[in-house]
């Protein structure tokens, strides 16, 4: 295993480095692994800079590149927008201390970049299961008890067939 090295900030730039568009332009539909992110989320921190506002979360935190295998450290975590709202969400519920998390950050390249756009979008694939109290998964799970529904095209959108 390779010494860890710990960071003031993780970020995909401090651990994976800068986005390499030559090898998105090469993989068309494919993403690129960049890190996984072990955490305990604790509170968030905001500013403002010369790129406009941020958000940081604050915790404990170990990032992996997922290309060389060396693994970071560090207490302030700066995720892509995507990936760190749910987390935001999930530290906002009330009475909760803390969020625990653990997600690979992919990024890849977008066809219809619009206008002074980024050619390319991060997504994230979390590696755990939702916790048991995750309002989604309560949600899920009562639909699931109500049995299948009556026209499965009409749940995915299709025309309802008539009778």
């Amino acid at each position: 295993m390779s010494q860890v090295q710990v960071l003031k900030k993780i970020s995909v730039a401090t651990v994976f480095g800068k986005v390499d568009l030559k090898a998105l332009l090469a993989a068309p539909g494919e993403t690129i692994k960049c890190m996984r992110v072990l955490g305990l989320a604790i509170s968030q921190k905001t500013g403002l800079s010369s790129y406009g506002e941020w958000s940081a979360l604050l915790g404990q935190f170990q990032a992996t590149n997922l290309v060389t295998g060396e693994v970071f450290n560090g207490s302030t975590l700066f995720l892509p927008e995507v990936a760190l709202t749910p987390i935001l969400v999930a530290l906002s519920a009330q009475g909760t201390r803390g969020v625990e998390f653990a997600i690979d950050v992919h990024v890849k390249y977008v066809n219809d970049v619009t206008p002074g756009g980024s050619p390319y979008e991060y997504t994230f694939v979390p590696l755990l299961a939702p916790d048991a109290n995750d309002p989604i998964s309560r949600l899920a799970a009562k639909v699931l008890a109500l049995g299948a529904p009556a026209d499965a095209a009409a749940d995915k959108g299709g025309k309802v067939a008539k009778k």
